[in-house]
């Protein structure tokens, strides 16, 4: 989307970064979703990564029934969890939520298209 609203080059490579990062920190990967602050929970409703991302480790952890461990911490200091239900709830992402999720990957995919398709539209009709 960004390239299609901006045609430098240059300028694109400029603003995608800040508008790309906050999707990320909120998606996931940097941060738990359960510990989003209420007032930046609109930001992991609009990121595909939160939602690719709880579906790839609902994929991953979601059949898993036991998870062997030599000690409670493992001696790492990290916590052992006994299952994949149990990474799952430390993540607060939930098994039923894996149609959602792709229902969502499908519609933000469709939605930021269509928001490219406008920009781009835009920018050619001014020409």
């Amino acid at each position: 989307m960004v390239t299609a609203r901006w045609a430098q080059v240059a300028v694109a490579l400029s603003i995608a970064p800040p508008l790309l990062i906050p999707l990320m920190l909120f998606g996931g990967f940097f941060l738990n979703s359960g510990t989003v602050p209420v007032y930046f929970i609109w930001l992991q409703y609009l990121s595909w990564f939160s939602y690719a991302n709880e579906v790839i480790l609902v994929n991953q952890w979601g059949d898993v029934d036991h998870i062997d461990c030599d000690s409670p911490a493992n001696g790492t200091g990290t916590p052992c969890f006994p299952n994949g239900d149990a990474v799952l709830n430390m993540l607060d992402f939930s098994k039923e939520d894996f149609g959602f999720d792709l229902a969502m990957l499908g519609t933000l995919l469709v939605g930021w298209r269509m928001l490219a398709f406008i920009a781009l539209y835009l920018r050619a009709r001014k020409k």
